[in-house]
């Protein structure tokens, strides 16, 4: 049986516009049986859901019902664990905060790619013979570590955004050395000298 009405959809039996979920109502859903927009869990109800059998939005959980949840047979909103009925607490650096703490803009720099063009011209003679296609390309798509893309962006950033960074909620600079590599505090007291 191949009955497809949704819109672009492949998905068997979808209705779903641009659906690639077998039985999959939802709209660019690549989940079956999945009636959630966006979803790619099976059996999601839930939109933006990956968890199978999910009806919560945004949930990663299988079997679950809370929004934005992680944890498998959940309830709860905002939870990572499994079996839980107790909506999980909004956090930053390890400690609670409030939603709207939560949700407030974060230093621009803390947005970096993973991934950098270098072009043939920047290459090094090591880079070139790993990546043969360069002459063609006239370049390659270099991939960072985490924590090296992370102190690329902080470098390029301005004072100011640094100084952002030290004023978010519950700033521990520990956790953010053991999370991004390198001191904030001591990076900034450093510039400060020179």
């Amino acid at each position: 049986m191949n009955i497809i009405i949704g819109y672009k959809s492949t998905g068997n039996c979808s209705t779903g516009d641009k659906s690639t979920g077998d039985w999959s109502t939802g709209h660019c859903s690549t989940g079956a049986h999945s009636t959630g927009d966006w979803s790619t869990g099976n059996w999601s109800t839930g939109r933006w859901s990956t968890g199978q059998y999910s009806t919560g939005d945004r949930s990663t959980g299988n079997c679950s019902t809370g929004d934005r949840s992680t944890g498998n047979w959940s309830i709860s909103d905002r939870s990572t664990g499994d079996f839980s009925i107790a909506d999980g607490a909004y956090k930053m650096f390890d400690e609670t905060c409030s939603e709207k703490e939560y949700r407030a803009n974060r230093p621009y720099w803390l947005y970096f790619p993973i991934l950098k063009w270098i072009k043939s011209t920047d290459m090094t003679e090591k880079e070139k013979k790993d990546n043969s296609t360069y002459l063609i390309t006239k370049g390659y798509l270099k991939k960072l570590s985490f924590k090296e893309a992370a102190f690329q962006s902080w470098e390029k950033t301005t004072q100011a955004d640094r100084l952002d960074t030290l004023n978010l909620t519950n700033f521990n600079d520990e956790i953010f050395k053991t999370i991004f590599g390198f001191s904030a505090v001591c990076f900034i007291q450093k510039e400060s000298k020179q």
